[in-house]
């Protein structure tokens, strides 16, 4: 009888292993896949607060970059003083850099990485996000320089919204086509372009959902084709989303153009300062109604006595 419970138990087991779906491979650990160097010079205190805001950051960079199961990701960041880093890159980056990023290895000028909000460690993160895309993406046609620039500024947490604010007020947006295959050497206008890639991922979430971008590496990854990726996530053409992301701009930020060129700011000026006039001569006559109503007499004065 024992051994007869015993046959079924294990029937049973092997049948239940049988219908269960697979396990997920569990995400890949930030010790085992990333290494973070300083050079000689590099102060202790940053190179630690680098090496601590990247390990708090990689669950989210994995869970948006790396949905591939049962792969590791290895690459290695350099923190570097600002001679070293100009010593090595000097002819491959533009004066205004502060990071690179390869396949398997960035670097960091740590010295010239703070400044506007910034920290060595955001910039940190920023050139891991660049190595962990290159890695999920090897040899994938068509992924445009504002997702590997806007995937890597949202996930660092260089992101404020007075950076939104900013680049609306800087003047007209840059189109999403000029930005597709590399950005601008004028330190302004890459500027500019580093906002609007963060503007259209964070438009690609909004608009299609928050696992857009795994789903959008994963699809690439599959197929080779980063627009082929596009179509599936987003249902259309690239230009599509390009056009829907210029529209929108227009739309919700229009105003505030408008508002700040120099005629509509008189404009307005004028206008505010109409209204406050007509406001204040309004107040004036209830005042001056008032005092009427409840004007003063002359007071009584009563005789001396001779």
């Amino acid at each position: 009888m024992r051994r007869g419970c015993t046959a079924a138990a294990l029937w049973l087991l092997a049948l239940a292993a049988a219908w269960a779906p697979p396990a997920s491979a569990a995400a890949p650990r930030f010790d085992a896949c990333v290494r973070v160097l300083a050079d000689p010079g590099v102060d202790s205190g940053v190179a630690d607060d680098c090496r601590r805001a990247l390990a708090q950051a990689w669950p989210a960079m994995v869970a948006e970059v790396w949905p591939i199961d049962g792969a590791r990701p290895r690459f290695e960041i350099r923190l570097m003083t600002t001679a070293g880093f100009r010593a090595l890159h000097r002819d491959r980056i533009a004066d205004w850099g502060v990071g690179l990023a390869a396949g398997d290895r960035a670097w960091v000028d740590v010295e010239r990485s703070l400044g506007g909000g910034r920290s060595a460690a955001h910039v940190t993160v920023h050139e891991a996000v660049h190595c962990l895309l290159h890695q999920a993406l090897p040899g994938v046609a068509g992924v445009p320089a504002w997702f590997h620039e806007g995937l890597a500024q949202d996930l660092s947490g260089e992101w404020r919204f007075r950076d939104t604010v900013s680049l609306i007020l800087d003047g007209r947006v840059p189109d999403l086509a000029s930005l597709e295959t590399g950005f601008p050497a004028d330190a302004r206008r890459a500027d500019q372009a580093y906002r609007t890639g963060l503007l259209a991922v964070q438009s690609l979430r909004a608009w299609h959902g928050h696992d857009a971008v795994p789903r959008l590496v994963t699809a690439a990854r599959r197929d080779g084709d980063f627009r082929a990726a596009m179509r599936e996530v987003t249902g259309a053409e690239p230009s599509a989303f390009r056009e829907r992301f210029a529209g929108s701009v227009r739309l919700r930020f229009g105003w505030l153009v408008a508002a700040t060129r120099w005629p509509t700011f008189f404009v307005l000026l004028a206008a505010a300062a109409a209204v406050g006039i007509v406001a204040r001569r309004r107040r004036d006559r209830r005042r001056f109604a008032a005092l009427d109503d409840h004007a003063l007499r002359p007071p009584e004065i009563e005789a001396e006595d001779q």
